[in-house]
């Protein structure tokens, strides 16, 4: 078996030929091959998501797509109800 090494700003990863690794987009999933992912699609603050400098071009593509869309949910929300959405809205919660 050839062995594969990932290399981060944050870790290095290693995995054997065979094992299941997720390649995304933006990155990669380390969660061992075995285990059941929770997570949905909430990659960027799972502590199993590793990226590097490779995919600088999609991951600053996916900041600005979520910057517009909470621009256009807050223009909505402005235009519905006619007041700014307050600071506790889910739109800005981390």
């Amino acid at each position: 078996m050839s062995e594969t090494t990932v290399e981060s700003s944050t870790r290095t990863s290693h995995w054997s030929e065979g094992d299941a690794l997720e390649v995304l987009p933006n990155g990669w999933c380390m969660l061992p091959p075995k285990q059941v992912c929770n997570r949905g699609n909430a990659c960027l603050s799972c502590d199993k998501f590793v990226t590097d400098a490779s995919h600088e071009p999609e991951l600053r593509r996916q900041l600005t797509d979520t910057e517009q869309l909470v621009e256009q949910r807050k223009a909505a929300f402005l235009a519905k109800y006619g007041t700014l959405m307050s600071a506790d809205n889910v739109w800005f919660q981390g």
